[in-house]
């Protein structure tokens, strides 16, 4: 039964027991009638109910103290009425299998991780009924005085195994979901529908981000805390008592609505770390026996380290006992394309020379795991992969591109300390960190321990259970 259901019959309960209680103070004998009356159609309406989710019904204690309490229903109404209603409420939730609806609001392939787990979570729980809605995103450019927009719709749900429904085949008024998920706070990206202000019209939304907080910058306080999606969302999952604490201090709402549970993209890189995923075939004769290095660039052409990666790819062209994996963001050709034509044009010829390369592999994959678990080290300039590679415990170079790489604080509100990274500014530097690598030379293990204990207790694979069950109880607390 779904638990809307269960919330109405709750109700029901509720005012019967009201009635019981006026009935029972009362001497107005004309209205007490006219609520015996009104109340044998509530007892109907339970009944009706009830025996529509008879395949969920545990037992038939709900159905015999529902026909119990409804013989006693007439005048004089005896004095523990009430008392038997509140037991019809009590089996009513013990005695019944209940499911929560919940709709995920899927978009780009490369955000899908920051939701996967509790979809996958939901998926082996009978507690929840989830399925998922693909959505669209978009970016728009002034060219010429007038607007062009281009809209990014692509199935990558399918080759994962997981079934969906296309956004223009949902509609959320008539599946009436209990729970709504989205990982995308931004409203510029996407179509009003899937607004935070409306989606919370008609359910409760969750949101899960798909960035992970780590490095504080000038804008953060807003990213972080003051979005509208913070401000709407029934609950927001938090990835540390860390950030807890700098979000109730931020927060318009002072953290009332942030579960600390961890959050669901660290989940995926704790199970690979616990169970290797394969690589795929085409991928074998290019890293086989070769010292992997994973590069992901930035979907800001102008802020990100593709120019040196630019640079460096003849150089693993050369030393063919390296293996290079690129992978762009995944917005990187649709916001290149629009606002960064130069950028885009040496986009696609790095990516046309990589397609080829004997020792180089372009990364398309939806899911990052293959990258994750054949590399042996990374290279990076601002990503929330970063964070997720700490989870496997392999060397990371952070490359900052002087005078472009944003600034970042310095202070104490640094959710996750960047200190455990080896970091570079040039060819020569890179260069020297993959020499490392391939020597097998770690410096910063110790300190990347350090760091994984220190701020991200939560990262241990289990956010997504945590985030059920906190939203099981939440609905519980707060409609029965």
């Amino acid at each position: 039964m779904r638990f809307s259901r269960l919330v109405q019959l709750d109700e029901v309960c509720r005012t019967l027991t009201e009635a019981a209680e006026y009935i029972h103070s009362s001497g107005n004998s004309e209205l007490c009638q006219d609520l015996i009356q009104s109340g044998a159609q509530m007892f109907g309406q339970i009944e009706t109910i009830l025996r529509q989710a008879q395949p969920d019904w545990k037992n038939t204690t709900p159905m015999d103290l529902l026909e119990q309490v409804q013989t006693q229903w007439r005048l004089p109404l005896p004095d523990d009425v009430a008392e038997r209603l509140e037991h019809l409420r009590r089996s009513m939730r013990d005695d019944i299998s209940v499911q929560v609806r919940a709709v995920f609001f899927a978009e780009l392939g490369g955000k899908w991780d920051s939701m996967d787990s509790v979809y996958q979570t939901m998926r082996q729980d009978p507690r929840f009924d989830p399925m998922v809605v693909l959505t669209p995103i978009f970016r728009a450019r002034e060219i010429d005085g007038k607007t062009e927009v281009e809209l990014i719709y692509e199935d990558y749900l399918t080759g994962m195994g997981i079934p969906f429904q296309n956004y223009w085949e949902y509609n959320p008024e008539q599946d009436c979901p209990e729970l709504a998920f989205t990982c995308q706070p931004y409203e510029s990206v996407t179509t009003p529908e899937f607004w935070a202000e409306n989606i919370a019209k008609y359910t409760r939304l969750v949101y899960l981000p798909y960035f992970i907080p780590h490095m504080m910058y000038s804008d953060s306080r807003v990213t972080l805390c003051n979005m509208p999606i913070h401000t709407y969302a029934w609950r927001i999952a938090g990835s540390s008592p860390r950030f807890a604490n700098y979000f109730a201090r931020y927060n318009q709402r002072h953290g009332e609505n942030l579960m600390v549970t961890g959050i669901p993209k660290m989940d995926y890189a704790v199970h690979l770390k616990q169970n290797p995923c394969g690589i795929p075939q085409a991928w074998q004769p290019k890293v086989e026996g070769r010292t992997v290095i994973l590069w992901n660039t930035w979907f800001d052409g102008n802020a990100s380290s593709l120019d040196l990666l630019d640079q460096m790819l003849p150089w693993f062209a050369a030393h063919q006992e390296y293996a290079l994996i690129w992978r762009p963001h995944p917005m990187s050709e649709a916001v290149m394309k629009l606002h960064e034509p130069e950028q885009y044009r040496k986009l696609e010829r790095m990516m046309d020379t990589v397609r080829t390369g004997s020792n180089l592999v372009l990364d398309t994959e939806p899911e990052y795991g293959p990258s994750f678990v054949c590399s042996h080290g990374q290279v990076s300039d601002f990503s929330s992969m970063m964070i997720q590679y700490l989870l496997l415990d392999k060397p990371l170079l952070w490359v900052q591109i002087p005078g472009k790489t944003l600034a970042v604080k310095t202070s104490e509100e640094q959710m996750v300390s960047n200190h455990w990274m080896e970091q570079a500014t040039d060819c020569e530097g890179i260069i020297a960190f993959l020499e490392r690598v391939r020597r097998g030379e770690d410096p910063n293990r110790a300190i990347r321990a350090e760091v994984r204990a220190q701020y991200l207790p939560l990262a241990d694979g289990n956010a997504a259970e945590r985030i059920c069950n906190h939203l099981w109880e939440a609905l519980f607390e707060e409609c029965l």
